[in-house]
């Protein structure tokens, strides 16, 4: 399926937008967290961006949090 790239652009800003006030309100609540990215990254079709920004989350999650599900969840990515 081919996009328009204009659309894909404004696609990415949303993902882009997501990802940022995830982790600027629910830093903390590693449990939300983990629960969606398992939901993104399994449904993204290997998008890079959506990756790389779950990768991205989950480090940050990571330094707050010793959640054992977070190295699990990055190793799955």
């Amino acid at each position: 399926m081919i996009l328009n790239p204009s659309l894909d652009d404004s696609l990415d800003k949303y993902i882009e937008e997501f990802f940022k006030q995830v982790k600027k309100h629910e830093i903390y609540n590693t449990k939300y967290i983990i629960s969606m990215v398992k939901t993104l990254s399994r449904t993204c079709g290997r998008d890079k961006l959506v990756l790389q920004s779950c990768m991205s989350l989950l480090e940050d999650s990571m330094k707050i949090s010793t959640d054992a599900e977070i190295i699990v969840e990055l190793g799955f990515l």
